[in-house]
């Protein structure tokens, strides 16, 4: 099944090794690393600054490094436009450079405040809403079930419980990360069996709603069967819809992204950002502190370049 830190975090207590930042962490699907839990003690103070290359740091992502290569770029080339095409450099006014960059920094940080709030909502929404009620639900119908039905002829009825539950949570993150295709694993553990695996194939989606259809026929056929009373089978009902609903909720949130025409403007608005910002930084360098004998020679190997490229 999927890869918690339970064992890590046993081995850390087992161990008596106080926890940083780095220690705890699973391999997403694209085989990062992410960091599930660490210690804030060590995040907020220097140490972090020694470890910038952690798994599952913001500074792995080759995305970032690329993005940071090609402004870079774009500020040589602007240079090299700069250096043969302008004669004196320093007398362009780039005060409307600056005032775009200033109006850029003034209403980015809204927008960015409004775009994180959201993205960092529908996180938690999921985290509590969605992974949380999938557990309290599953916790709640086997507590009751264990309760209500304890001679050893409900063993198995309470090990196939424990079992929908466990597999429902599991197919959850499978459905998330697009490896819910090959459930063979499950069936050789046990958690699943070939009968349940070839009817899961069958459904384009909702794998992990479909475990609380089973688990309420479950409670359907005890309920028939004389072995649990109504008003326990009445609420078993409405932990299992609560299960189905959390389960429902973070499906939703997967493949219902958020509006394209809003993410695509901030995307744009952060690279032409960025780009005014080189640019206005470029501008606003003074010859005369650089290297004042090295610039005015280059100015007159540009005018000479220039008036003879002109004259020919």
């Amino acid at each position: 099944m999927t890869h918690t830190v339970d064992d890590e975090v046993q081995s850390l207590l087992a161990k008596d090794r106080k926890a940083s930042f780095s220690d705890l962490s699973v391999v997403g699907q694209e085989k990062e690393h992410q960091i599930v839990r660490y210690d804030m003690d060590v995040l907020a103070d220097l140490r972090v600054l020694a470890q910038p290359w952690t798994p599952g740091s913001i500074f792995l992502k080759s995305k970032i490094w690329l993005q940071i290569a090609v402004y870079f770029m774009m500020a040589g080339v602007v240079a090299t436009l700069f250096f043969f095409l302008i004669p004196d450099p320093s007398k362009i006014n780039h005060a409307s450079v600056s005032e775009l960059s200033k109006y850029f920094n003034m209403i980015l940080p809204f927008l960015f405040g409004i775009y994180l709030n959201n993205i960092f909502g529908r996180w938690w929404t999921m985290r509590t809403e969605g992974i949380g009620n999938v557990g309290n639900a599953v916790n709640n119908l086997c507590v009751i079930l264990s309760s209500q039905s304890r001679g050893s002829q409900f063993i198995e009825a309470r090990h196939v419980m424990l079992r929908y539950g466990l597999l429902s949570h599991e197919l959850t993150f499978r459905i998330a990360r697009g490896t819910d295709k090959d459930l063979a694993d499950l069936v050789n553990s046990g958690a699943l069996t070939k009968e349940e695996d070839d009817v899961l194939k069958e459904l384009a989606g909702g794998k992990a709603q479909a475990i609380w259809v089973w688990i309420q026929m479950l409670w359907d056929g005890l309920y028939s069967a004389g072995r649990i009373p109504d008003h326990v089978h009445q609420v078993a009902l409405g932990e299992i819809c609560a299960g189905r609903r959390a389960a429902k909720v973070i499906r939703t949130h997967l493949n219902s992204q958020l509006p394209f025409a809003y993410t695509h403007l901030m995307a744009c608005l952060v690279h032409v950002n960025l780009f005014v910002l080189a640019l206005d930084q470029l501008c606003a360098v003074d010859p005369q502190v650089v290297d004042p004998p090295l610039f005015k020679a280059g100015v007159t190997h540009r005018s000479a370049w220039s008036s003879g490229h002109l004259m020919s």
